[in-house]
């Protein structure tokens, strides 16, 4: 990237991590730590990297103002400690001062430390993990591995920022215990490094992001414990200067994030446990928004399986080529490149995940508890499933019957997959205290019970050129089966989230695109039952076995829901339509492949009924709702190339407030820890 600084405003790396509408560049009355509110008096502050940088300037000294009894200051420099306690007894000569040489990456001296804490003052508040370094700059093929590795990864930033950092807070930890009776918070210094793409510092910006999700874990693993990753902001001390390109961005001061730490340490501020915090966001906001984050899940970083909602977006995309009523060869090819372009999605994207969870197990377990995460899940089977439907519009005319049986081996296993997860997420959801009120129902809980009914439709299509008259019912009675199991859910949730949009309005702007998943169950449902009636009467017409006026009664339902289902997502089009016209603009982030697969089997289910009823009206319909997916299709990937090109989708739905102003900027401040 251009790390050019001429032209670019000042405050454009606070606009790129935006989170609240108002943001800050200096201390404001919410976070003045001598406000009688944010007091810390009886508590003992344990502070590392203390001799000199934000150590000194920013946490000590804010504490301080804020009558802390007694401030531990852990860093490596005696001579330094000593110009930092001055500055403390300077401030407020009532708070007692403890300074101790040492170096944070011995474990020994780290817990002689501790002892001698416990022996004079007992059990700590608070922990700020502010001590890090910033190795060398310098691409990756300017290096060769063992620089990169053991001098700047290992040797500097992995021992100090990540090693040092899990000493310390073991430590605090074994003295403190998870204690509901004794408050504490423990807040690590990271950066905007650890979820943004910075040229040349790919050791450093590890090192965040590993700080940023050791900060998870805390809080998984201690949920008594409040455990904050604090951005500090662009503050120019001598560490912070090392990065010369960024000293015009450098504009905070020292007391912004001393303050935001202290107003982190204080009252309840356990809905940011785990999560990421930057000292620019408006702490006002934050709180105003406390219900929000909690729902959503915001301000935590990982790759979800939101990911495979990008292959449910490109694999509709590529039937939709394959569906449109007005034919062309040109279509055809397009859906071909499509279905090779979706087929190299999925994979990554499973591999991703499949390698994540082996490597990190753990992980399963915090995301599958997770009352948002945990939906997309569903995401896979649906993802996998538009691979099928690619395959028998494509694959099966040319290689025959091999490739029929390989689509009907295939589905078997989406079909079982998506029961499960429509089965186990749904009990999941009514069985655990995730929702506990009206306010945080959303669209998002149709996702799992939309896998079984795209798991129905791809079904009916199954059957239609399954060879065998006996799997071809069985797979269309298997389906049936599957479209009871779901759809009926779907409408009950449908109702419920009515109440919620009528008595709690809209959702917020992050999330917005989540109105457009009610299409998602009400397309493809319609688009189901009545492919289903269609073979049904098909396969009935030639049976002797049953009378094959029931094929007929089974396509003439099948119509008739299927009609009635798109006349019900009509007007759920016109709420998602009009509520992206009131709640616009809203910042680009993954949650946009929301508008595309829901868009498309609306259409396929429009085009679908156009055919069986030969009315123009609604092929017409159909390809100008296909044309609408496909173009949208076009502005979504285009965006997450972009963005992922430039890594800040790489984060979670926390920084979706992200103005991307800045195509060619680089990382936030690198967090100026001493």
């Amino acid at each position: 990237m251009d790390t050019t600084t001429n032209e670019v405003d000042p405050n454009s790396f606070v606009k790129l991590d935006a989170f609240t509408r108002k943001t800050y560049r200096d201390v404001y009355p919410a976070i003045d730590p001598t406000r009688p509110e944010l007091s810390q008096a009886g508590k003992v502050i344990v502070i590392t990297g203390g001799s000199r940088g934000l150590g000194r300037s920013s946490f000590a000294a804010s504490f301080a103002r804020a009558n802390a009894d007694a401030i531990v200051l852990l860093a490596r420099s005696s001579i330094n400690l000593a110009q930092t306690e001055k500055l403390i007894k300077d401030i407020n000569p009532s708070t007692y001062v403890l300074s101790i040489a040492l170096d944070i990456c011995d474990e020994a001296k780290v817990k002689g430390a501790f002892e001698k804490i416990k022996d004079l003052f007992g059990v700590p508040h608070v922990l700020v993990n502010n001590a890090g370094v910033i190795p060398a700059q310098g691409t990756i093929t300017d290096q060769n591995s063992s620089q990169w590795w053991e001098t700047h990864l290992k040797m500097l930033s992995k021992e100090v920022n990540v090693r040092g950092t899990y000493n310390v807070t073991k430590a605090f930890l074994l003295l403190t215990g998870p204690n509901p009776a004794n408050p504490t918070t423990i807040i690590n210094v990271t950066s905007a490094a650890g979820h943004i793409v910075a040229q040349g510092m790919s050791a450093y910006c590890l090192t965040k992001l590993a700080i940023t999700q050791f900060t998870a874990f805390l809080k998984n693993e201690y949920p008594t414990i409040t455990s904050v990753s604090l951005h500090p902001g662009m503050v120019l001390t001598d560490m912070g200067s090392s990065v010369l390109w960024l000293e015009p961005f450098m504009r905070d001061t020292a007391g912004l994030s001393g303050g935001t730490a202290v107003w982190l340490s204080t009252g309840d501020k356990a809905f940011l446990s785990g999560r990421y915090v930057a000292a620019n966001w408006d702490v006002v906001e934050l709180e105003m928004r406390k219900e929000e984050i909690i729902r959503d899940n915001l301000l935590t970083v990982c790759l979800r399986g939101r990911w495979f909602s990008t292959t449910m977006g490109t694999g509709m995309a590529g039937i939709l080529f394959h569906l449109i009523p007005f034919e062309h060869a040109a279509l055809h090819y397009i859906a071909i490149a499509f279905f090779v372009l979706n087929a190299l999605l999925f994979l990554i994207v499973l591999g991703m995940s499949i390698l994540r969870y082996t490597l990190y197990p753990e992980i399963w377990k915090v995301m599958i508890q997770d009352p948002v995460n945990s939906l997309f899940l569903a995401t896979c089977p649906m993802g996998f499933a538009t691979l099928i439907e690619l395959w028998v519009f494509i694959c099966v005319p040319q290689w025959g019957d091999w490739a029929k049986t390989m689509a009907w081996g295939l589905w078997i296993i989406d079909a079982v997959a998506a029961a499960a997860v429509t089965a186990s997420l749904s009990f999941i959801l009514i069985s655990q205290h995730y929702v506990t009120s009206l306010e945080r129902i959303t669209a998002l809980q149709l996702l799992p019970i939309a896998a079984t009914i795209v798991a129905s439709g791809v079904g009916a299509e199954i059957a239609d050129i399954l060879p065998n008259a006996q799997h071809a019912m069985g797979t269309v009675i298997v389906s049936y089966v599957l479209w009871g199991m779901s759809t009926p859910m779907a409408m009950m949730i449908l109702v419920i989230y009515y109440q919620r949009l009528a008595v709690h309005k809209l959702p917020s702007r992050e999330t917005i695109v989540s109105c457009f998943l009610p299409l998602g169950p009400l397309g493809f449902g319609g688009f189901s039952i009545l492919y289903l009636g269609k073979v049904a009467r098909q396969l009935l017409g030639e049976s002797s076995a049953i009378d094959p006026i029931v094929g007929h009664i089974a396509y003439v339902l099948g119509l008739l829901l299927s009609l009635l289902m798109w006349s019900f997502g009509l007007i759920w089009l016109v709420f998602a339509l009009a509520t992206i016209y009131y709640r616009s603009p809203f910042p680009f982030n993954m949650g946009w492949w929301g508008f595309t697969f829901p868009l498309g089997v609306y259409a396929a289910n429009t085009i679908l009924l156009g055919k069986e009823m030969n009315l123009m009206f609604f092929k017409v319909c159909g390809t100008i709702l296909s044309s609408a997916m496909i173009l949208l299709w076009l502005v979504v990937a285009t965006r997450t190339v972009h963005g992922a090109w430039h890594g800040i989708l790489f984060h979670a739905p926390c920084l979706q407030n992200l103005k991307e102003k800045l195509e060619d900027s680089q990382d936030d401040a690198m967090n100026d820890e001493a």
